[in-house]
C-alpha cells in the first residue's frame, strides 16, 4: 500500500454490482471506498508492484537476488540447485538445471 491513503468513489457498475452480489448490504453512492493494492493504471502502481514482488522474492527461502544491473534478471538456489529467473511486471520464467526444481522453485 502506498504511504498516504487514497480512497475511490463509488461508480454506478460497483454499486449495481454490490445489489446483486449483497443484497442485504447496500452501498450508498456518496460513500468512498479505501484502495487497499495498487489500481491498473494508477501513477505509484508500478512503484508499489516493485516494492511489493522485491520484498516477496528476498524473504522467501530461495533468497532471490538481482544477477546483474537490470532487476529483470534474478538468481537463486532453490534446493541447493542455482536457479535464473527473468520477470517483467507480474510474469516469471524461471530457468533451472531440472524440471523437479522448476516445479518446486
Amino acid at each position: 500500500p502506498s504511504d498516504h491513503p487514497r480512497y475511490v468513489s463509488i461508480d454506478d457498475q460497483r454499486s449495481e454490482w454490490c445489489e446483486i452480489r449483497f443484497p442485504t448490504k447496500l452501498l450508498k453512492r456518496s460513500s468512498v471506498l479505501p484502495v487497499q493494492h495498487s489500481l491498473q493504471g494508477h501513477p505509484e502502481s508500478g512503484k508499489l508492484w516493485e516494492k511489493h514482488i522485491s520484498k516477496m522474492m528476498k524473504e522467501t527461502e530461495f533468497n532471490i537476488v538481482s544477477a546483474t544491473h537490470n532487476k529483470a534478471l534474478c538468481r537463486g538456489i532453490v534446493h541447493g540447485q542455482k536457479i535464473l529467473m527473468f520477470r517483467q511486471v507480474d510474469n516469471f520464467l524461471l530457468a533451472s538445471p531440472t524440471e523437479e526444481v522448476a516445479k518446486k522453485g
